[in-house]
């Protein structure tokens, strides 16, 4: 299992504060996953892409 994450708030390639890989949260990376986790609303993030594009809703 291979988990990823995403936060518009980490400046690119400061992976250290996650201790996961960083991807951007495009329609792209949310349709690769076997699930997405939404841990918290961000405004910087696109819900109803994600929904749209999320393998498990």
């Amino acid at each position: 299992m291979q988990v990823r994450g995403a936060d518009p708030n980490i400046p690119e390639g400061d992976d250290t504060k996650l201790n996961v890989p960083l991807v951007d949260a495009s329609a792209e990376e949310i349709a690769a996953a076997d699930a997405v986790l939404l841990l918290m609303d961000h405004a910087r993030f696109d819900l109803a892409m994600i929904e749209k594009n999320a393998p498990a809703r």
